[in-house]
């Protein structure tokens, strides 16, 4: 009853103790703000905490911004794979932590999951209207190169230079206008645009007779 929670529908007071580590009920004065944070930080989706120690009335006030999951993922481990879900910056939610607020509101999945390429699947992710058709899927290879699957487009080639990134968001989005039908939607058809000034089909045998 002295916790007040605000900033977030999913995160309160119950989650603060249960989260803590801490034997409730305990002295307010002997609560340590700064090992509180760091502690709730490991283990609920919070992206910022504020929190403060009011003697009168006694009582511990936290505000919250939550972290929210838009796209579930995997990432490699030396036993196989974690399963988890990013929030929008691309940053890693164990499953554990991801499953204490609202899940993503759609279902784009990213393969591969690697700390080093957030921000390029935080900027995927923000301008995904902007591919062309719905994102499904993006895939991270084990080398660093990262594959696109869209509604129309069953792999999309991005390499793994991402200064070229925005441009070829940008080529894509274009591509997307004018390419005819028969290029669309086509099972085993290979868009490159590693190089955004020159993209290349690769177009299955069957379909370039």
């Amino acid at each position: 009853s002295e916790i007040r929670v605000s900033g977030s529908p999913k995160i309160g007071p119950r989650s603060i103790v249960n989260s803590s580590g801490w034997d409730f009920p305990m002295p307010l004065f002997s609560i340590n703000p700064a090992q509180l944070e760091l502690k709730l930080r490991k283990e609920l989706p919070i992206q910022s905490i504020s929190i403060r120690r009011r003697l009168i009335p006694p009582r511990l006030e936290i505000e919250v911004k939550e972290r929210k999951p838009i796209a579930f993922a995997d990432k490699r481990i030396p036993d196989g794979k974690e399963k988890g879900m990013l929030d929008e910056s691309g940053q890693w939610m164990p499953m554990k932590m991801a499953s204490k607020t609202s899940p993503p509101e759609t279902d784009i999945y990213v393969e591969g999951w690697m700390p080093s390429h957030k921000a390029w699947i935080s900027t995927i992710l923000k301008n995904q209207e902007k591919l062309g058709s719905p994102l499904r899927k993006i895939t991270i290879k084990p080398n660093g190169d990262i594959n696109l699957t869209t509604q129309d487009f069953e792999a999309i080639q991005l390499g793994n230079n991402g200064i070229f990134l925005k441009e070829q968001i940008n080529a894509l989005q274009q591509l997307s206008k004018k390419l005819p039908t028969s290029f669309i939607n086509q099972e085993g058809t290979i868009l490159d645009i590693t190089d955004p000034s020159k993209p290349e089909f690769q177009i299955p045998k069957a379909l370039s007779k």
